[in-house]
């Protein structure tokens, strides 16, 4: 599978991967979170989104088609994304779940307040009204 970073024209596939993954993504477009994507062949398989904000980040949109599931591609994104944000200089990286948290706390996530996330994150779009209140609320340091 190819992971590469999103462009432009990826981001109408993106928004059906989402809608399809029933994740919401209406602040997906041209000035929003740099998107990593996996094709296999044609077909969008994966994608996951990151929103820098100098020294700090939000992992979010993590989306695998069901077919492609269990196969390793949602590791692979996530880790290529950690990969990203650190060479970014990215010291905090934060995420909101309600599904992958297990995952996230093997991959060195701890659970963290929502209210202590920085105000660059926490007045986004993502924390304000895309994810649910009852998301946990992670942070990983790798800086």
């Amino acid at each position: 599978m190819d992971i590469r970073r999103a462009v432009a024209g990826d981001l109408p596939e993106i928004r059906a991967l989402l809608r399809a993954c029933d994740l919401r993504g209406e602040d997906v477009g041209e000035t929003g979170p740099a998107f990593l994507i996996a094709r296999g062949g044609a077909e969008l398989a994966g994608c996951i989104g990151l929103e820098v904000h100098g020294q700090d980040a939000l992992l979010r949109s993590l989306a695998v088609l069901p077919a492609c599931r269990r196969r390793g591609l949602g590791a692979a994104l996530h880790d290529r994304a950690v990969e990203e944000a650190r060479a970014l200089g990215v010291r905090r990286l934060f995420l909101l779940t309600s599904t992958v948290r297990e995952r996230a706390a093997r991959s060195g996530f701890e659970d963290f307040p929502r209210e202590g996330l920085p105000a660059s994150i926490r007045d986004g779009a993502q924390v304000r009204s895309l994810c649910p209140a009852t998301a946990a609320c992670m942070q990983l340091r790798i800086g």
